[in-house]
């Protein structure tokens, strides 16, 4: 948690001094709704707390993104499409004749083929996507947890989370929407991972009967 921690105080910090203490008196439609003014070079009327309107563009940024993009940027971003249609071949040639939506494990042969090489890929990817490092606590509790069933319960921040749980857990049966099953390589990845398919638009088919259908 002390990155995420980290993460959020470096971004949302420049923000503080920027803000105004004055308010409007009402808004647009004349509800008398009181809210804060937005930060000076802002020009729309809904604020972005995912954008920093209170720091110029600077030199000294402009080199930073001279030298990491042809050093950092290129380099990672080719690794990960390289990987990314490897992945893709790997899954397509495991799922031949497979049902998708189908938790059931899948044939031995392709089993030890897929668990071989997912952990390697994972953290490749979590690597492109510049993490260099994965650092876990409670490892033994993941060694614990494979001689009995268990269910974990992740805190979902991206959709990198996924790739760094795979990079040290794996091999795991994933909670997924049925959606990702229209979407070609995730489908198929999440297939090879045994993913627990389930229907989050109705209650045809509860989220709880999947669960206990893929255990």
């Amino acid at each position: 948690r002390q990155p995420l921690q980290l993460l959020s105080y470096q971004f949302y910090q420049p923000l503080a001094p920027a803000m105004s203490s004055k308010v409007h008196a009402e808004d647009t439609e004349g509800q008398g709704q009181r809210r804060p003014e937005l930060p000076a070079g802002h020009d729309g009327d809904v604020f972005c707390p995912w954008m920093d309107y209170t720091r110029g563009f600077s030199w000294a940024e402009g080199l930073k993104l001279l030298i990491t993009v042809p050093v950092l940027f290129l380099p990672r971003f080719i690794l990960l499409l390289l990987v990314t249609m490897w992945w893709f071949l790997v899954t397509f040639v495991c799922t031949v004749g497979v049902d998708l939506t189908s938790s059931d494990p899948l044939p031995s042969w392709r089993r030890p083929i897929i668990q071989f090489l997912s952990q390697g890929t994972f953290r490749t990817v979590c690597f492109c996507l510049g993490f260099w490092r994965l650092k876990v606590n409670g490892r033994e509790n993941l060694l614990a947890a494979r001689k009995q069933p268990t269910v974990g319960v992740f805190n979902h921040i991206s959709y990198c989370d996924v790739m760094a749980l795979g990079a040290v857990a794996y091999p795991i049966t994933i909670v997924g929407k049925e959606g990702f099953l229209k979407i070609p390589l995730l489908g198929r990845a999440g297939r090879c991972a045994r993913c627990v398919w389930v229907r989050r638009s109705g209650i045809e088919r509860p989220a709880s009967e999947s669960v206990e259908k893929g255990a």
